[in-house]
């Protein structure tokens, strides 16, 4: 009887044992908590010179963070590192931290070494906490791989145009040589004057050029970014009806923008090394991907990410070709308690990673 049940019990035995076991998560957290409230949002990742990972991040207690007396210099920008493809990730570190509510656009490594990091300073209401009465586009530098970090330089000091400007996705680095900063300028909430906006700098970003904004077509539209195609001219992206618009002299001016096709919110587009364009976004309440094949004349189906609402991806290729993806949680639909101002709303950082296949995308395990 004990030889006839030996198979069935080294099976047992062998498909329990953790050489047999995969519980590798399919999922991480980047960052759990900046040190500003619990509430981390808004990343950009991108690759370092040295071979790290580096992910930007907006620390604070709420979606938007201004002072209050247990956080009295509001949210913080904060930065977390990895030295093995994502797998781990160093606590973070603080980047940017002024007596109001700043936060982190985007950034880009140039070949010259120095790291540019768009940051972003608002100074809220009193009486309504989530709007923005005052706005600051700052560029902080590294030369140390972002060990110090620069005094600001605020490109837009003198600009007398209506509305405020809003840095929002990364710095973009043109064929030509050209950086690229997405912006938006907003007059107010839902205002037919809300435009997607883009400068450029000439000289490897030590000055930027005033606001260059992409005709809006009559709809209020924010939160831009901008990819170069392969035959050079530029397209952009913007929020809200997710519409489209191209620039065939390197931004400096910008058809009408058009309907894409398809609603969303915070636009990410990402070239791979395979030259599929991918685009991350949020489709209330979820967070999604979407892939084109053909120079974003066309997109794909939506791509479930996460069933968490936050969105505001950024992604970077790692060194197998596959493709790793950072976005935020948001915890609470919003609106909810847990959302309100004061509410306790609690937000990490995750990451995913997959590869892109023909029928749409792998999802891959982390170490």
């Amino acid at each position: 009887m004990l030889r006839l049940l030996f198979p069935v019990l080294l099976t047992l035995l062998l498909c329990s044992s953790p050489l047999f076991a995969d519980d590798s998560p399919m999922w991480i957290h980047v960052c759990d908590d900046g040190g500003a409230g619990g509430y981390d949002a808004f990343p950009d990742v991108f690759r370092l010179q040295d071979g790290r990972l580096a992910c930007f991040i907006t620390a604070g207690h709420w979606h938007t963070s201004p002072p209050t007396e247990k956080f009295p210099n509001g949210s913080r920008v904060v930065v977390c590192y990895s030295s093995d493809e994502g797998n781990t990730w160093t606590p973070p570190q603080v980047v940017y931290d002024t007596p109001e509510a700043d936060g982190v656009a985007g950034g880009i490594q140039l070949a010259d070494g120095r790291i540019l990091l768009v940051v972003g300073t608002d100074i809220l209401e009193k009486e309504r906490p989530a709007f923005v009465a005052e706005a600051k586009v700052a560029i902080i530098e590294s030369a140390d791989n972002g060990k110090t970090w620069s005094e600001p330089r605020y490109p837009f000091a003198d600009y007398s145009g209506p509305g405020l400007v809003f840095a929002f996705s990364s710095i973009r680095l043109l064929s030509d040589g050209t950086l690229l900063m997405p912006l938006y300028v907003h007059v107010d909430y839902g205002s037919p004057a809300n435009s997607g906006a883009v400068s450029l700098s000439n000289d490897n970003g030590k000055t930027w050029s005033a606001p260059i904004v992409i005709p809006n077509g009559g709809r209020s539209l924010d939160e831009t970014d901008v990819i170069e195609r392969k035959d050079g001219t530029l397209y952009a992206l913007q929020r809200d009806a997710m519409r489209f618009s191209h620039s065939k002299d390197k931004g400096k001016t910008w058809s009408v923008s058009e309907d894409v096709g398809f609603s969303g919110h915070c636009p990410h587009l990402f070239r791979t090394k395979d030259d599929v364009i991918l685009l991350g976004m949020r489709i209330e309440p979820t967070t999604n991907l979407r892939i084109s094949r053909d120079e974003c004349k066309t997109w794909s189906e939506p791509i479930r990410i996460d069933d968490t609402r936050g969105a505001y991806p950024s992604m970077v290729e790692l060194k197998d070709g596959s493709v790793l993806i950072v976005y935020y949680e948001e915890g609470g639909a919003w609106g909810s308690p847990e959302m309100t101002y004061g509410g306790g709303a609690r937000s990490r950082i995750r990451a995913k990673k997959f590869n892109v296949t023909d029928s749409g995308v792998e999802w891959l395990p982390f170490k």
